[in-house]
């Protein structure tokens, strides 16, 4: 029985769990998200530490415009607690710990230096001026970061620095592609009669490299019915989320749905009230989620937006869906028939949204405009200029709301 979009939408996200959290190092968490708090195991900084470059002195045992001596010098990475003796100067450089007994660092740009000895101007003459404060970053036993955090650049650099190596992340699922259909030839060969230039792996490989992931397994088979099942056995011994392309209609020769079975893949639902996808398929068996989606190249795309991405999205710790509720004024009359949601390849201009020429499902030429799929209910038969539409934009389809 055929199931409204909402429904679908529902029931993937139902059946979706993050991914186990596992430890990873800093240099392999980018973009992972934190499954655990981190907690600061020092104070940062863990000492006292000159801000600049120039001298520490303590104003209350010296006058300005009087020939101070200098005593030594500090240099950042120097790991000898060093006192300085009242009345007299210490040559310090950025970073080096604060000598006990300074309470000031005067720049040096605000000395007049003269051998060993140094004179302050007098309108530098200010107590507790560029000097870091133990912990004032943040203090030891502090939370430094929370769960639900994705890993960037500055935080891998925030917590190196607090010298934490290896964090507890929510790792990336292992994703499988299966493309099924006997016409595939990939780009390169010699196009034979019968036979199309088979584009979905490098459209999805592309989808998934820009949120740093990968196809972990991937396999061409013929339209073969043991050939299928043969694949999807495999796919389903190592992957946590296994897509189908193709095969998955009422054809003669589409054999994914069989194969599902013979695997003893649970269905969850089959066909979804939907332009351009209706064949969508979404089961489970162990814990692996089954995707099996159409073999047009347009289907395929929008039902991965749509569908998969979100799945994908809740197996790596983000939120479901990422778009919220936006909503643009559509550009122009656009009609549909009644009963089916959809998915429109669209361009936002000025505010507006305008459908895209090229709609069918097997032409892909639409996406060298499209920057967002336009939503038009199950129900509507038709939108006037300035109607309010649902939008999603492709480049927000990977984004981190973030919550915390």
């Amino acid at each position: 029985m055929m199931i409204t979009v909402e429904e679908a939408k529902e029931l993937v996200e139902k059946h979706c769990e993050s991914m186990p959290a596992c430890n990873s190092s800093l240099p392999n968490s980018l973009g992972r998200i934190l499954a655990k708090d981190v907690v600061s195991p020092l104070n940062s900084p863990p000492f006292e530490q000159s801000a600049m470059d120039g001298y520490a002195i303590n104003l209350a045992s010296v006058r300005p415009e009087t020939a101070i001596e200098i005593m030594g010098i500090a240099q950042a990475g120097d790991t000898e607690i060093m006192h300085l003796e009242p009345g007299k100067a210490m040559r310090i450089f950025t970073g080096a710990a604060i000598p006990i007994g300074a309470n000031s660092i005067i720049m040096q740009e605000h000395v007049k230096a003269s051998g060993k000895h140094i004179l302050i101007e007098e309108h530098a003459f200010v107590a507790g001026t560029h000097i870091r404060k133990m912990g004032s970053q943040i203090k030891k036993g502090e939370i430094a970061l929370r769960a639900g955090k994705r890993i960037n650049p500055g935080l891998i650099g925030y917590l190196a620095g607090l010298g934490i190596f290896e964090i507890s992340v929510i790792p990336e699922p292992k994703i499988g592609l299966i493309l099924t259909g006997k016409e595939l030839i990939a780009p390169g060969n010699e196009l034979k009669h019968g036979q199309i230039f088979e584009s979905n792996s490098y459209m999805l490989a592309g989808l998934l490299k820009e949120a740093g992931l990968s196809f972990s397994f991937q396999k061409t088979v013929d339209d073969c019915e043991q050939d299928v099942i043969d694949a999807i056995k495999e796919g389903l011994s190592c992957c946590d989320l296994l897509l189908v392309s193709g095969g998955i209609s009422v054809g003669d020769f589409d054999f994914v749905e069989k194969a599902f079975d013979s695997n003893e893949v649970e269905p969850i639902f089959y066909k979804v009230k939907q332009k351009p996808g209706k064949p969508l398929y979404f089961g489970k068996k162990k814990g692996v989620l089954v995707f099996g989606l159409p073999g047009n190249p347009a289907s395929i795309l929008s039902c991965c937006y749509e569908y998969v991405v979100p799945a994908i999205r809740k197996m790596m710790g983000l939120e479901f869906h990422p778009y919220g509720k936006l909503f643009l004024p559509i550009g122009h009359d656009a009609q549909k028939k009644v009963g089916l949601t959809h998915f429109l390849k669209a361009r936002i201009e000025q505010g507006f949204v305008f459908l895209c020429d090229g709609q069918e499902s097997y032409k892909l030429n639409a996406f060298s405009n499209a920057n967002c799929l336009a939503i038009m209910p199950q129900d509507s038969t038709a939108v006037s200029e300035g109607t309010p539409l649902e939008i999603h934009q492709f480049s927000e389809c990977w984004l981190h709301n973030e919550t915390l």
